[in-house]
């Protein structure tokens, strides 16, 4: 079983299909895909992909080291 990535910026469709060779691929680019996704797969969630720059504006950028 694939680990589960949300990814929450624009990517060409090239770039999807290379991550979901490894991921299952939750795409929601935009707010309202993004409440979707999280309510309705947000629980099978490992990954998240993001612009470093746009979390941090939202002030949800965190670090685990």
């Amino acid at each position: 079983m694939k680990p589960c990535l949300l990814v929450l910026i624009l990517l060409a469709d090239e770039d999807l299909a290379g991550y979901g060779e490894h991921f299952d691929v939750i795409y929601a680019p935009d707010a309202d895909a993004r409440a979707k996704a999280v309510a309705e797969r947000g629980k099978d969630v490992r990954v998240v992909l993001t612009n470093a720059s746009r979390a941090k504006a939202l002030g949800r950028a965190t670090s685990r080291a």
